[in-house]
């Protein structure tokens, strides 16, 4: 199933919302910049994945504190 921008969109907690899509743009780059990702084992892509989403989230809440 693929999802466009405005479905996933609807989709996300208005809360986190800006924190995903961030990192999914952030993620979309480094694995452009970087193909070898995929040569990596599943379970790597996946950790990588939810680091750079709880990245996104901490600077978001630092954003919103400030």
């Amino acid at each position: 199933m693929t999802l466009k921008g405005k479905e996933l969109k609807r989709l996300l907690p208005s809360s986190t919302r800006e924190s995903y899509l961030s990192a999914l743009r952030d993620f979309t780059k480094m694995t452009i910049d970087n193909p070898s990702f995929f040569e990596k084992s599943s379970e790597e892509q996946r950790e990588i994945a939810m680091a750079t989403i709880q990245e996104h989230k901490v600077r978001g809440k630092q954003a919103k504190e400030e």
